[in-house]
């Protein structure tokens, strides 16, 4: 339904409350925007909007003047005074939710579980003082921060919450909301009644709606209460089971409006800001950034269709060209916006975020990558570390947690750094390949560079000005990238399970007992014709969670059926057998046997995955996080979040933390607990192995070293692992190292076949194990001193076989009139002797002239061909070496004095020695 539909199902009195009956409140309509709002003011004709007003009345107005800090501190007291309590708030990193990368909202720490219905809240009502990330797609400001003065990536969103449904005690509706709203408004924040006016609107998302209420004051949105109330159906809509009051207190917005500082910027960064300023040495314009903030609040990047157009509007309001409000402007909101980012990257990385080039870490690249840019581009000079330590200190007065960032900031920038700098000196030399085609570098192609190639566009800029030529970015580019990056979908997997037939039915879980059972009995609840039994119980294991099935035999009517697979579809767990007896009907009794060796070694792996990653995190830091999982029989496999690759000695650290604990044989607890009370109990670590359904966790605890909600078979105890190795690690991805290993008897086998590679070795030097590195570094050395001796005597015997080869060149005349001497030779040779002897060629047939070689020959089961010309001459080798690679089955090309090429016809090596001459005369 859309918002006009809507508008007819809520009256005037729906917004009536009993504030408004009470203060004697009057309803209007804006004379500007159409919206119906309340005042007490008799005289007020515009609804108190943005841009109803005509900008930002509060900048420069005096008020309680409360810091960030404050901001949060006046908040938690005067909703703690009225029976609001208060949670801590939940990490950036959404790791509860599979649909969000990033927490956006404070309502996003009680969606989906809360929300639903499934979980209770942590209280009821609440506040959370939430910091929230917002990057891309319908919450894309990157590109308003420093712009419009009140954008931010990262912003703490104060969350006041209330749950009213039968089933949760607690709770209020839009009466009691807007009468706290009102009074924290003009006893706390120091506003005149007549001075607030409550905008009517309706909120809608998630499939839900309901009416909303935003307060104003002064030109500026302060806090929008949401009242989400109902829920569309396929037969229309219906009140929901538990409404949610939804009211997200800007932080900064509030602690902005308190002060009337030119910008949320000077409000939000205090120290911070000082030190940025005093650093840089700029010099604002205190009177123009005051008079362009009052009326930059009309800009959204998201709302404004042509936002260079109404920049230009603003810059004529201020009587200025475009071009000078821009030089005026452009160092101030570059130092906002390294301000906002180095924020970001403090919140982000402190909860595990890393940057890649996948998901939300390509959200983190970009934040880093433009701080890269706007400190060069301007000559700030700035130490980036420095910034997001001091940004971490401050912001921990509030958030303790987000100093953890300064013990890997430093590090992460020196890796991107390395890498921004490869980007930037490839990017360099693509653009200035475009430039030179006379390719118009349009908004199209600064978007494409910056999504596929990963050049920012204030790169883009830089390079082509020192190419003499101006480009300028728009507005909106972030918006633009963001919405021209391919979002891929998964594949649908068709299941060959009748879901309608087994989706009432209940499997019971015998795998998850403490005493492992190799057999059981079991009932038949029903047959499927694809060669599936669902059973009354089990004791197989179905596959889930990285981890695969169980397998095993079904013994029934005098049969023995293999289990070769287990899946569980809802409540009802299938197992498909390698044939179907005939006349097998419901009750049917059947014997389970379970495959116990296969099953140990399962338990085994997936036991020491949970424990390498806990061990991973003590070595390497608090930002690893479980990426994916694998368990089979014979390995495991952990995937996890860190920017670098893992050397070796640092795989050993990690093992040998791991096997500390199998020796220490610690109790390994399984926990049925209630999600809230997990998540407080545990932390959001829980969620290392994604996301898991359902009001009920299995927690897989072992104490020490890690603690998650997981629905696979472990150890009861950490010694029945019995012995971890690491096999190795690669990276899989930017940003995610994969790390191989095993456990228990497939550890120890992999042990004794290493040993046994080490004894055939050492054997074969004729030394002992311990002897075997020094003896192959030594044999190593040899060899290379060898590699030397042979490349330097093919270059003496290449010098000698020059002279005869100029000899013996004989002159031609091309069919275009050019005379040329041309020698055509065979040589079997690696193709690096064949290059060294076309270049000494090219370098003593310098005083000869018109001079080419063509060398062919065979090295490796590969043919090869090298073109040299006399070092100076003009003639043009290109089509010659691609011409004598085609008959070759391959091509070449190149340029200079000397070029190669081949391929794998070694047939066509005499045909192009033949044709070699004619390919010469009709080519040059």
């Amino acid at each position: 339904m859309e918002k006009s539909e809507l508008a007819k199902i809520f009256t005037p009195e729906q917004y009536n409350v009993e504030l408004f009956k009470e203060k004697g409140h009057s309803r209007k309509q804006c004379s500007n925007c159409g919206l119906f709002f309340w005042t007490l003011s008799s005289e007020r004709q515009t609804c108190g909007d943005t841009s109803c007003e005509g900008g930002y009345k509060f900048i420069g107005r005096k008020g309680p003047n409360w810091n960030f800090h404050q901001t949060i501190s006046q908040l938690t007291n005067f909703f703690e005074k009225n029976g609001h309590e208060p949670i801590d708030p939940y990490p950036v990193v959404a790791r509860w939710r599979d649909d969000l990368d990033f927490t956006i909202a404070s309502i996003a720490d009680f969606q989906p579980w809360v929300t639903s219905g499934q979980i209770p809240p942590p209280a009821n009502p609440l506040t959370v003082p939430q910091p929230c990330l917002r990057f891309g797609g319908e919450f894309s400001d990157i590109d308003n921060v420093g712009r419009t003065g009140r954008h931010l990536t990262s912003f703490v969103m104060f969350g006041q919450h209330a749950f009213v449904s039968e089933n949760i005690k607690g709770g209020y509706w839009m009466d009691h909301c807007i009468d706290l709203n009102f009074k924290f408004l003009t006893t706390k924040l120091g506003l005149e009644a007549e001075e607030i006016t409550y905008v009517e609107n309706i909120w809608m998302g998630g499939g839900n709606f309901g009416p909303n209420l935003e307060s104003m004051a002064y030109g500026a949105e302060i806090v929008n209460s949401v009242f989400m109330q109902y829920e569309n159906t396929p037969t229309g809509y219906k009140e929901m089971d538990l409404k949610v009051i939804d009211v997200g207190w800007g932080t900064e917005r509030t602690s902005w409006f308190s002060q009337g500082t030119p910008t949320i910027y000077e409000a939000t960064y205090g120290p911070v800001l000082d030190y940025l300023l005093k650093q840089t040495g700029i010099k604002v314009n205190q009177e123009l950034l005051r008079n362009y903030s009052k009326i930059a609040g009309l800009i959204d990047i998201n709302e404004v269709s042509d936002v260079k157009k109404a920049r230009l509007g603003i810059a004529e309001q201020l009587g200025y060209s475009l071009k000078d409000l821009n030089t005026e402007l452009q160092e101030i909101e570059a130092i906002y916006a390294i301000g906002d980012h180095s924020r970001t990257l403090a919140f982000a990385l402190s909860d595990g975020a890393i940057p890649s080039n996948v998901g939300g870490g390509y959200n983190i690249r970009t934040m880093i990558r433009r701080l890269f840019t706007l400190n060069e581009i301007y000559n700030f000079n700035l130490d980036l570390h420095d910034i997001i330590e001091r940004t971490a200190i401050y912001v921990s007065q509030s958030f303790p947690r987000v100093k953890e960032s300064i013990a890997i900031s430093e590090t992460i920038l020196d890796v991107e750094r390395t890498r921004y700098d490869k980007t930037v000196a490839t990017g360099r030399k693509h653009i200035k390949q475009l430039m030179k085609s006379k390719k118009k570098i349009d908004d199209k192609l600064l978007v494409e560079l910056y999504s596929s190639r990963g050049i920012p566009p204030e790169t883009v800029v830089s390079i082509a000005k020192d190419e003499g030529v101006n480009i300028s970015i728009p507005m909106d580019f972030y918006q633009q990238a963001d919405q021209a990056t391919d979002k891929k979908k998964e594949d649908v997997v068709v299941e060959e399970i009748d879901l309608a037939k087994i989706k009432s039915l209940v499997t019971e879980q015998l795998y998850y007992d403490k005493n492992l059972k190799k057999v059981s009995e079991a009932f038949v609840l029903e047959v499927l014709d694809s060669g599936h039994i669902i059973l009354d119980k089990t004791i197989f294991y179905p596959i889930g969670g990285g981890q695969a099935e169980d397998h095993g035999f079904m013994h029934v009517k005098g049969m023995k059926l293999e289990v070769i697979d287990v899946k569980k579809f809802g409540t009802a767990i299938v197992h498909k057998v390698d044939r179907l007896p005939d006349k097998l009907v419901k009750g049917t009794k059947v014997k389970l046997e379970l495959d116990l060796e296969r099953r140990l070694a399962l338990m085994r792996h997936h036991t020491a995955v949970h424990i390498v990653g806990g061990a991973a995190r003590e070595v390497l830091g608090n930002h690893i996080w479980q990426a994916g999982a694998d368990k089979t029989p014979d390995r495991g496999r952990l995937d996890i979040t860190h920017w670098e690759g893992i050397s070796r000695e640092t795989l050993d650290e990690i093992e040998y933390v791991a096997n500390s604990v199998v020796m220490d044989n610690r109790r390994i607890e399984k926990h049925i607990m209630e999600r809230t009370d997990a998540e407080s109990k545990f932390g959001f670590t829980i969620y290392q192995g994604g996301v898991v359904p359902g009001k009920e966790l299995r927690i897989v605890e072992i104490p020490g070293i890690d603690v998650e909600a997981c629905g696979g078979t472990h150890a009861n105890m950490t010694g029945d692992i019995g012995y971890i190795r690491i096999l190795g690690a690669e990276r899989i991805q930017d940003g995610i190292v994969r790390i191989t290993l095993t456990a228990g008897n497939q550890a120890v086998e992999r042990v004794q076949h290493d040993y046994q590679l080490l004894s055939e070795s050492s054997a074969e030097f004729s030394v002992n194990p311990e002897e075997l590195p020094a003896t192959t570094k030594r044999f190593f050395s040899e060899w290379k001193e060898q590699g030397k001796q042979i490349t330097n005597l093919s270059k003496q015997l290449a010098e000698a076989k020059v002279p005869l080869l100029i000899q013996s060149a004989k002159k031609i005349t091309s069919k275009s009139g050019n005379e040329i001497s041309l020698v055509v030779n065979s040589l079997n040779a690696p193709q690096s002797d064949l290059i060294n002897l076309g270049e000494k060629f090219s370098e003593l047939s310098q005083k000869e002239g018109n001079l080419i070689a063509i060398i062919i020959g065979e090295n490796e089961g590969r043919a090869m061909v090298v073109v040299a010309r006399s070092k100076g001459s003009k003639i043009s080798l290109s089509p010659v070496i691609k011409n004598i690679g085609k008959l070759l089955g391959g091509g070449g090309g190149g340029s200079g004095d000397v070029v190669s090429g081949g391929g794998t016809k070694i047939a066509g090596i005499s045909e192009a020695l033949k044709q070699a001459k004619k390919i010469v005369s009709e080519s040059v």
